[in-house]
């Protein structure tokens, strides 16, 4: 294994008994036992799981057969986010990934393609028209079981990331079938290092095995595998070499019933094995001289590479497996059915020289050889893992609000996400439906149902608190999201509600990495939430599960880091592209003030004492221009009628929009509430409207209290004209100021230009929050 490359957990579903004599079941034990010694971890669920309990019922066995999908599905969706593939028997998983709440990489596996063998089985009814067909009983159920297992395993093949298919016949079959588009590989099977040794160690001399004339075959007494063919090849064989006797290993069926097909004579010439250890057979076939598989179809042909690695010439019939597997030794296939030359090919082998049995003897060998487990076993794993590459699908970014919506959030991740480097897809989990036109994909997985006008009125924390009403709900449909996008990643945003609590939880579940990123302190944003007794327990689980956290300023982080848990944390927030070349210049008097963004009521206590700071300016300087613009959608009426200074209210606009205000402003105000219902906001928090205006070069005039983040962050950058104060006259006399002496608004321009050009430029920002999230999802 690639050093590299971690372990893979794999999942091995078959409805057959975990049992070694079976040929199908043996395919994922010996497969099983090569990839754990390479280092993988591998369980399994089998028809022994799903029901301990054996019957000797053909009937009960039949319904087991057909239910084993149901209980297969209820074992993977509580266990299957722990596997990173599924390797299942074709037919006997017949659903969606979102239905067995697994995302990994789903395979079915053929060791038999069901095209063929219905084929098959419609050539034996016409070839073999006296054959008994049991009981009416027996024929009804049959029919039933066999619809039942052939729309399975054509739903497995549309619903599975990945066909396995054993050889190149089978692949020509499903693209010519339902699914015939779906990605395939051909891999054999093969034999253990250890029992191809003990296989041709224990092989008798050329001399012996020619002397002794014995034909052995391998493999279950049934039409399929020649039963209705051997008589004749038997009776054709013995008139030409009379000594000739036959070993029939793991027939796993009645003597009588064999006896019945080949008559009663055989007792005296055909030795009958029903089964065997495993480990009996290298001296089983020790002293077989000629190997001989009348197949009509196969997925792989074990019998016959077991026999070919004894170094037993095998002749077989041409077709799907074997054709495969003698491909390097064509004398040893026979057209399907030809009973004479397949008897005639065997009389030529018992009647070889010793030389040109011994020629045969080591091609069959060297053919062997070329079907190593541990070599199989290592390719599929390597294609497994390529396909897992492939099939990676997008981040999810969650978040409670949608892309285009116009809060500084929505900001932030427009500014880190457009030109993403890896592909992506947004769920808004808003009740309300995200705004369209967003440059990303954007789903909406509502975390709760929208109850209309009572969102906007005084009772919408009611509202908010019937969300752990909804809460499963919106894992499931977040989970089914996750599997059918094939998400690679969960991004979540904690703002206000517990949507990125379910969302780390469907990620843990589900095996994904979980990336959190926090613009505010959660219990404070979720007081309105109702949210705000077991909040801190959801985050403190999230930030300490999180594979990366992204924090809005250093304050917030640390302060997460003393709570929850010491963890990395990276600083990301809204960027600028580009930067004023200089502080914009502007005539001395003149006050014209600037605010953009949301205007949220914890505001108006400052903008009523700016109204009358303003107010005081105005009548001191009569003959400056003084005005307010708020492009922020509304202010109530009553706070605006407060102020005599001009002023107007702007809607929303776009990013065009606010660069045309700002060419007419001469300050740009930034106000945060004062009040200690606050202090976590303003403590923690970095307003989006900050890096617009720090990139301006335009002054700004910061307006809240002294313990805020963006207070601290302004004033050691001396960045800003600073009022920390409600009282009007202060604001006043520092307006004055600021109008009289135009080169201190110039300087604080500038620092504040130098502050942008050395922490907030896009590129950096977007560099430091890729880089994280790439490097995790690498590891």
């Amino acid at each position: 294994m690639d050093s590299s490359e971690k372990p893979l957990r794999i999942l091995a579903v078959l409805n057959l008994p975990w049992d070694p004599r079976l040929g199908a079941s043996r395919v994922w034990i010996e497969l099983a036992a090569q990839w754990q010694a390479d280092g993988h971890t591998v369980d399994y669920y089998s028809l022994t799981e799903a029901f301990p309990q054996p019957s000797e019922s053909s009937a009960v066995n039949a319904f087991r057969q057909s239910w084993f999908a149901y209980r297969a599905r209820r074992y993977i969706r509580q266990n299957g986010a722990g596997y990173h593939v599924i390797d299942s028997l074709l037919g006997t998983l017949p659903f969606s990934k979102v239905q067995l709440r697994f995302r990994g990489l789903l395979v079915a596996r053929s060791i038999g393609f069901y095209s063929l063998y219905e084929a098959f089985d419609r050539e034996a009814r016409q070839r073999w028209p006296q054959r008994s067909r049991g009981k009416l009983a027996g024929r009804v159920l049959h029919t039933s079981t066999k619809r039942r297992w052939l729309r399975a395993s054509g739903e497995s093949i549309r619903q599975a990331d990945l066909i396995n298919l054993p050889n190149e016949d089978e692949l020509v079959a499903l693209r010519r079938g339902p699914g015939s588009a779906r990605p395939a590989m051909v891999q054999p099977y093969g034999l253990t290092l250890a029992r191809a040794s003990a296989l041709a160690r224990a092989a008798d001399s050329t001399e012996a095995r020619l002397a002794g004339k014995i034909v052995s075959f391998i493999g279950m007494w049934s039409v399929r595998k020649g039963s209705q063919d051997w008589r004749e090849i038997m009776c054709r064989i013995r008139e030409a070499v009379p000594a000739t006797r036959f070993r029939m290993l793991g027939t796993l069926a009645a003597e009588e019933n064999i006896i019945g097909d080949l008559g009663s004579d055989a007792r005296d010439y055909c030795e009958l094995i029903r089964e065997y250890d495993p480990d009996e057979l290298p001296a089983l076939l020790a002293n077989s001289a000629v190997g001989l598989f009348p197949s009509y179809v196969e997925g792989f042909g074990l019998g016959l590479l077991e026999q070919l690695a004894s170094g037993i010439p095998t002749v077989a019939y041409d077709v799907p497996g074997p054709r495969q597997i003698l491909r390097p030794i064509p004398s040893l296939l026979v057209q399907a059915g030809d009973v004479e030359r397949v008897a005639a090919r065997v009389c030529e082998l018992l009647r070889a020289s010793a030389d040109e049995y011994e020629t045969l003897r080591e091609q069959s060998f060297a053919v062997a050889k070329k079907y190593s487990w541990p070599e199989i076993a290592r390719a599929t794993i390597r294609s497994y893992r390529e396909a897992l590459r492939s099939q990676r699908g997008p981040i999810l970014f969650t978040q409670p609000f949608g892309m285009r919506s116009p809060g500084g959030g929505a900001r932030i991740m427009r500014a880190l996400l457009d030109a993403s480097p890896v592909p992506i897809a947004a769920v808004c989990t808003s009740p309300v439906p995200p705004p369209t036109g967003s440059f990303v994909r954007e789903m909406h997985v509502r975390l709760r149902p929208n109850f209309g006008r009572i969102e906007t009125t005084r009772f919408s924390g009611f509202a908010h608190a019937t969300a752990p009403v909804f809460a499963k709900r919106f894992q499931r449909r977040l989970e089914d999201l996750c599997i059918s996008e094939e998400a690679c990643a969960i991004h979540s945003i904690a703002h206000g509600g517990l949507d990125f609590y379910y969302a780390f939880l469907i990620a843990r579940k589900l095996g994904l990495p979980f990336f959190l990123q926090v613009h505010d302190d959660l219990p404070y944003t979720a007081q309105a939430h109702r949210h705000a007794t077991g909040v801190s327990e959801a985050l403190g689980a999230a930030w300490r599960g999180a594979r990366r956290r992204f924090v809005i300023g250093a304050q917030l982080g640390e302060e997460y880091c003393r709570r929850y848990g010491s963890a990395a944390y990276t600083v990301v927030t809204d960027g600028l592209e580009q930067v004023a070349a200089q502080p914009v210049p502007r005539p001395r008097g003149r006050l014209r003030i600037y605010f953009m963004g949301l205007f949220h009521l914890e505001y108006e206590p400052n903008l009523s004492a700016l109204f009358n700071a303003l107010d005081r300016v105005r009548a001191e300087i009569p003959a400056g221009e003084h005005s307010i613009t708020l492009r922020c959608g509304g202010v109530r009426q009553p706070l605006l009628r407060q102020s005599r200074t001009p002023m107007r209210v702007l809607p929303f606009g776009s990013e065009a929009d606010v660069k045309a205000d700002l060419e007419t402003a001469d300050l740009l105000y930034l106000p945060l509430p004062f009040d200690d219902a606050h202090d976590a906001f303003v403590r923690f928090s970095l307003s989006t409207k900050l890096i617009t205006y720090i990139g301006s070069g335009i002054p700004i005039l910061y307006h809240g209290p002294e313990n805020a983040a963006v207070f601290h962050l302004l004033r050691d950058a001396k960045a800003a004209l600073l009022t920390t104060t409600l009282d009007s006259a202060t604001i006043a006399a520092t307006l004055r100021h600021y109008a009289e002496h135009e080169d201190e608004g110039t300087c604080v321009a500038e620092n504040a230009l130098r502050l942008a050009r050395s922490e907030f430029m896009l590129g950096t920002i977007r560099e430091r929050f890729w880089d994280s999230i790439q490097g995790s999802l690498a590891t």
